[in-house]
This record gives structure tokens, C-alpha cells and sequence, in this order.
């Protein structure tokens, strides 16, 4: 996991440089950044209650599915948060010219509906104004940005339940439920 989440962080770190991330490259980064410590801890908890091969197998992939889910609605509450309650700027990672799916999918779009978005995508300026902030998540809310990165994070989290329905009811499955649903109801 911890060679994972190192191979993740310095895969994001070196799409800061790059203009043409693909999205099979940034799933593919959250994978190990992200989504590699809830698979390692779903595998690791199946494994150690004694489960067989198939639950193993089953619960990493809910893990996988999870994590993804995570990071895709985490870069969502960056991008439509409020900095209040973010913590820290809201639009962070447009303004440090992070390559998420929102940005990804926002580049292949036509430019000319995005000019807030890009003249602050990778500026670096920490305390951007909210109207133009407002200005840039509308514009991504018009390109389909904002909508194609939560379909996304909703395909994860409806794959993590289908995992789950592999499973015997039990207990603890409304526990692996109720975190599976939370990922998505945090942007509410």
C-alpha cells in the first residue's frame, strides 16, 4: 500500500507539468494515491477474519470501487465547496492547475466557453475572488465538467454496492453500506 500511495503521490506530482493527462492516467493515479488504502484495509479486514478467496477477492474490489468514489467526490467538494467549510481555499486544485477529472474533461471541451476557467486553472493565486471562482464552476457546470465527474464517482459508488450484493446480509454489511453511501452524500 505505502509503495502504492508513493507511486500515486508522484504520479499527480508530475501531471502538474503535463497539459495532457488522460483520464485512464488520473484513474489510474487515484487508484494508487486514493483508492490503494481502502483496498488494503478491505483486503486486510476479509483476510483477517478468516474469509475465503472469493470474499477476499470481493472486498478488495469494493475497496477499489470505494476509494474512487472518494477521491472523484473529494475533487468535486473542491471545485463547489466554500472555502469555510473546505478549510482551506475553495477551487484549490483549479487554482494550483491539479489535473482532476473535472480539468481533464473541461480541457477537451471548447475553450471559448471556458475563459474564467483558464485563466485560473494553474495560477497559483490563493485568495481568488468568489465571483470569479462562481464564474469558473459555471462554466464548468455549462461544459459538463462538474456533471461528467459525478456520473463518474456515482459509477464507483453503484460498482462498491454491487459488491456488496455478492455478500450475505449481515451486521457489518450495513456498517460497508452506510461508508459507501456517505462518500456521496458528503457533497450534499
Amino acid at each position: 500500500m505505502v509503495r502504492k500511495v508513493s507511486e500515486g503521490q508522484q504520479q499527480d506530482m508530475s501531471f502538474e507539468s503535463r497539459d495532457d493527462v488522460t483520464e485512464d492516467e488520473y484513474l489510474d493515479m487515484i487508484s494508487g494515491k486514493t483508492a490503494a488504502m481502502f483496498t488494503t484495509c478491505a483486503r486486510t479486514g476479509a483476510l483477517l477474519s478468516g474469509a475465503s478467496s472469493e470474499i477476499v477477492r470481493i472486498m478488495t474490489e469494493w475497496g477499489e470501487n470505494v476509494g474512487l468514489c472518494f477521491q472523484l467526490m473529494d475533487d468535486l467538494i473542491d471545485a463547489t465547496g466554500d472555502s469555510v467549510t473546505l478549510g482551506k481555499p475553495a477551487c484549490s486544485d483549479i487554482i494550483e492547475g491539479k489535473q482532476t477529472l473535472i480539468a481533464i474533461h473541461a480541457m477537451r471541451q471548447n475553450p471559448d466557453q471556458l475563459s474564467n476557467f483558464y485563466e485560473v486553472f494553474g495560477s497559483g493565486i490563493g485568495e481568488t475572488d468568489r465571483a470569479v471562482l462562481d464564474t469558473v464552476v459555471s462554466e464548468l457546470q455549462s461544459v459538463g465538467s462538474i456533471q461528467y465527474a459525478h456520473d463518474k464517482a456515482m459509477s464507483y459508488h453503484a460498482a462498491a454496492h454491487a459488491c456488496l450484493d455478492k455478500l450475505q446480509p449481515s451486521s457489518g454489511m450495513k456498517v460497508l453500506r452506510d461508508l459507501t453511501d456517505f462518500q456521496v452524500v458528503r457533497i450534499s
